[in-house]
């Protein structure tokens, strides 16, 4: 596994990571109307993160050989085609919000100003799951026309 391998699955965990605080963070604020009460919902979340930088820290900076090199040209090839997709995806997903808005809460309609940030800040985890998703696919296709 090289270092772009390396990234995108850490990169993708603390997305998956990021998308559950986001859902617990919208719950507490938005479905049980409180937020942080307890001692322990202060702590988790910078807790946790602090526990998966470690684990990335030890993953991402080991090497399996010290002939691995850093990166080369396939690395580029596969992040650039990477971002290709997201960008596609982020006006597509872009479209869809808008859209779903617009028929939710018709063309007259007035959407509260909290929910924008929620809108993007989930558009950004989906797209960066499938930039991350796709780095590691494009590597395991790779290996099946050897």
């Amino acid at each position: 596994m090289n270092r772009t391998q390396k990234g995108a699955v850490f990169n993708l965990i603390v997305m998956l990571f990021n998308v559950l605080v986001l859902v617990f963070v919208f719950t507490e604020l938005f479905v049980i109307k409180r937020f942080f009460q307890s001692p322990w919902e202060k702590f988790w979340v910078p807790v946790a993160a602090l526990l998966l930088l470690a684990v990335f820290m030890i993953f991402y900076y080991r090497r399996q050989s010290r002939l691995e090199v850093e990166s080369d040209e396939r690395d580029n090839i596969i992040k650039r085609n990477a971002g290709l997709i997201c960008f596609v995806l982020t006006w597509v997903m872009l479209g869809i919000s808008t859209i779903t808005l617009q028929f939710t809460v018709g063309i007259e309609g007035c959407i509260p100003l909290w929910l924008f940030p929620f809108i993007n800040l989930g558009i950004f985890l989906l797209v960066m799951i499938v930039y991350n998703a796709a780095i590691l696919v494009q590597y395991g296709r790779g290996r099946g026309r050897k």
